[in-house]
């Protein structure tokens, strides 16, 4: 998924929570503007991502998946991310 905010709910106090399953990933995280430096980070079956407060709505994605056959979720082949944040 490329950058973009998660800017569509009323309440921004509550963080977001993303949880990955499954394939690795690289996740990516900027800054308020699409433009601002992106850091990337790695994230593994079972990495949990929380952010919010200032970075609340900070630009975010992740990178296309590139299957690693040593991982043992490589036959799989999916990755499931859920992610959590206050709707109402």
């Amino acid at each position: 998924m490329s950058l973009h905010q998660d800017k569509d709910e009323q309440d921004m106090s509550q963080p977001i929570v993303s949880v990955s399953l499954g394939l690795p990933a690289v996740f990516m995280f900027g800054g308020e503007r699409r433009q601002d430096p992106v850091q990337r980070f790695p994230l593994l079956q079972g990495d949990v991502v929380v952010w919010g407060g200032r970075s609340r709505l900070n630009f975010h994605g992740v990178m296309p998946l590139k299957a690693d056959l040593n991982e043992p979720n490589a036959q799989v082949g999916v990755r499931y991310n859920l992610t959590f944040r206050k709707a109402c």
